[in-house]
C-alpha cells in the first residue's frame, strides 16, 4: 500500500511536470482565420389580389336586368348588313388578327371562309368585316345540293382571331342563325378575357316594310352595368362570379447595416399543371428591373386558363380532376452595403385548383428569408492543450504537481519520524539490556578486519545475541558509533552482530525485548 501510494505520487509528479513543460513552451494566444458575420438581411415578399365580381345574391346584391334579345328580321327586308370588330388590349404591338366566316349545318358539313386575311395591328384593332348574307344562303344550298342533302336552316359564326396574348390567342364567336326567311344574331357581342376587350357591332339596313318600316336595326341597348364588387383574399370567391382579377406582389429588403443601390429583378409567371400528367409554364409579367422596395400588380384571367385546361383535355384525351393554377415570382436582389454585395435570388409561389369553384390560395401568400454575408477574418482566441486553455492546462499542471510533491514530502517526513522514533525506542531497549548484561560486553575501539571465510550473522535484536552469547559462553564484543552501535559474538569464523537502528516489531515495545526471559 505505501509503495503503491509513493508509486502513484512520482508518477503524478513526473506527469504534471511534463504536462507543466509543454504547456508553457506553448503560446496562450494564436491567430486564425475565421468565418465572421457581417452583415444580417431579410427579404420579404407578398402577394395580393382584388377581385371585381358579378353582382349576385350571395353578396346581398339584387340581379341585374336582364338584357333584351336582338329580334329575329326577316331576310327578304335585308337591303345590306355591315360588321365590324373592336379588340381593346394593354399591348400596343405585334398583334396579328384576321376575321373568319364558318357557315355550317351542325352535325353534318362545315365551310370556313375568310374575310379578312392574317394581318398585323396595335394593341386597339377596328375592322370592318365585309358581309354578304346571300352569297353566304347560295353557297349554302350549292354545297347541299352536291352532297345530296337538304335543310332548312343553317349557322353562320363570325370568328375573330387575335394573336399575341400571353397564354393562347384571343378567339372571340358571334353566332348568326339563318333560315330561308329569318337571320338571328347572337347576343354575346362582348367578350372580356383579362385586361383584353373584344365586341362585335353591326347595322342591318332594312327595305321598307310594314313590320319595322325603313329603319337601320343596331344591337339592342345593355341595361347599364352595374359596378363589380372588389374583393380580396380575406373573402369567400366563387369563380364563377369573377369578372376580372388583378394579382399584385411586392418585395422589401432590409438589413441590420445601411443598404445602398438595392436593384431587384423580378418576373412572374404561371404554371398550369395536371398533376403527375402535364405542366405548361406562361409569363405573366416578363422580367423587369425597379430599385428600391419591388411593387408589381398584373392582371390574372382565371377564365383563360380555364379554356386552356378543357382545351388540352380535349386534345389528349386526359381527364384533368385536379387543375392546379401556380403563380411564381422569381426576385434576383443585388445590393450594395459596407460589408459587401447582397446577392441573392428569392422565389415565392402560389397555387390554387381551378376546379374547386372557390379561390383558394395555397402556399406562400407572405414569405421571409434571412441571409447573411460572411467574410474570412484573423481573429485572436485562446489556444488551447489537452482540449483546455493552456492558461488553465499551466495552474492545473502546477497545482497537481505542488499537491504530488507536497504529498511525497509528507509522506517521507511522516515515514522519517516514525522511523526515527522507532529506533530511539529499539536504542533504549538495547542500553536497557546491555545494562543488565555488562559483565558480558567487551568495549573495543576498531572493529576487526573480516577474515576470507569468515561468517556474518546479523541478528535482528540485542536479546538473540544474548542468546547466543549464553549459549556459545562468549563474550559480547561493543563497538560504539556517532551513529549506531555494533554487538557481536564471535564463534570461531562465525560472527554474530546486531546493531543498533533496527526497528522493533509492533510486539516488542520499549523495556521489554521478544525472547528476554531472564
Amino acid at each position: 500500500m505505501k509503495k503503491g501510494a509513493i508509486f502513484a505520487g512520482v508518477f503524478l509528479l513526473i506527469v504534471s511536470l511534463f504536462v507543466a513543460g509543454r504547456s508553457f513552451t506553448t503560446p496562450t494566444e494564436i491567430s486564425v482565420k475565421k468565418p465572421v458575420v457581417m452583415l444580417n438581411y431579410k427579404q420579404e415578399g407578398q402577394f395580393s389580389y382584388v377581385v371585381s365580381a358579378r353582382p349576385a345574391s350571395f353578396y346581398g346584391d339584387t340581379p341585374a336586368p336582364a338584357p333584351k334579345d336582338s329580334p329575329q328580321i326577316p331576310a327578304k327586308f335585308i337591303e345590306n348588313m355591315d360588321f365590324t370588330f373592336r379588340y381593346r388590349s394593354d399591348r400596343v404591338t405585334n398583334l396579328s388578327f384576321e376575321i373568319n366566316a364558318i357557315l355550317e349545318s351542325p352535325g353534318t358539313w362545315e365551310k370556313t371562309v375568310n374575310l379578312v386575311p392574317r394581318a398585323i395591328g396595335a394593341g386597339n384593332l377596328d375592322i370592318s368585316i365585309p358581309l354578304s348574307l346571300q352569297s353566304f344562303q347560295d353557297l349554302a344550298d350549292t354545297i347541299e345540293k352536291e352532297i345530296g342533302v337538304n335543310f332548312s336552316s343553317h349557322q353562320l359564326t363570325l370568328q375573330a382571331i387575335v394573336s399575341g396574348g400571353a397564354v393562347s390567342d384571343f378567339v372571340q364567336l358571334l353566332p348568326i342563325k339563318m333560315t330561308k326567311t329569318f337571320i338571328k344574331i347572337g347576343d354575346s357581342l362582348t367578350y372580356t378575357r383579362g385586361q383584353e376587350v373584344g365586341k362585335f357591332d353591326y347595322q342591318v339596313k332594312l327595305k321598307e316594310n310594314a313590320l319595322f318600316g325603313a329603319v337601320t336595326l343596331i344591337p339592342p341597348v345593355a341595361p347599364p352595368a352595374r359596378p363589380g364588387r372588389a374583393l380580396g383574399p380575406g373573402d369567400t370567391i366563387f369563380t364563377r362570379f369573377i369578372d376580372s382579377m388583378t394579382v399584385s406582389y411586392s418585395c422589401k429588403l432590409s438589413a441590420d447595416k445601411s443598404v445602398s443601390q438595392a436593384i431587384n429583378e423580378v418576373k412572374i409567371e404561371a404554371i398550369a399543371e395536371n398533376p403527375e400528367k402535364w405542366s405548361k409554364g406562361y409569363t405573366l409579367a416578363a422580367a423587369t428591373e425597379q430599385s428600391g422596395n419591388l411593387s408589381l400588380t398584373f392582371p390574372l384571367d382565371l377564365k383563360q386558363f380555364g379554356a386552356l385546361f378543357d382545351t388540352t383535355q380535349q386534345e389528349t384525351g386526359v381527364p384533368a380532376s385536379t387543375q392546379n393554377l401556380t403563380l411564381k415570382a422569381t426576385v434576383h436582389t443585388l445590393a450594395q452595403t459596407g460589408s459587401g454585395t447582397i446577392d441573392k435570388t428569392f422565389t415565392q409561389s402560389i397555387k390554387t385548383d381551378l376546379r374547386a369553384g372557390i379561390l383558394t390560395w395555397s402556399g406562400d401568400m407572405k414569405k421571409s428569408e434571412p441571409g447573411t454575408i460572411i467574410a474570412q477574418q484573423v481573429v485572436t482566441e485562446q489556444a488551447h492543450f489537452l482540449g483546455l486553455p493552456v492558461l488553465w492546462v499551466r495552474i492545473i499542471s502546477f497545482a497537481i504537481g505542488l499537491i504530488a510533491l507536497c504529498s511525497l514530502l509528507w509522506y517521507y517526513l511522516l515515514n522519517l519520524r516514525a522511523n526515527s522514533n522507532k529506533a530511539v525506542r529499539a536504542d533504549i531497549q538495547t542500553r536497557q539490556i546491555s545494562q543488565k548484561y555488562k559483565d558480558l560486553i567487551v568495549e573495543i575501539r576498531e572493529l576487526p578486519e573480516t577474515r576470507p571465510g569468515d561468517t556474518v550473522l546479523l541478528l535482528d535484536s540485542f536479546a538473540e545475541l544474548i542468546k547466543v552469547a549464553q549459549g556459545l559462553l562468549k563474550p559480547i564484543i561493543h563497538k560504539a558509533g556517532s551513529d549506531k552501535d555494533i554487538y557481536w559474538v564471535l564463534d570461531g569464523a562465525t560472527r554474530y552482530e546486531y546493531r543498533t537502528g533496527v526497528l522493533l516489531s509492533k510486539e516488542n515495545p520499549p523495556g521489554k525485548v521478544a525472547g528476554d526471559n531472564t
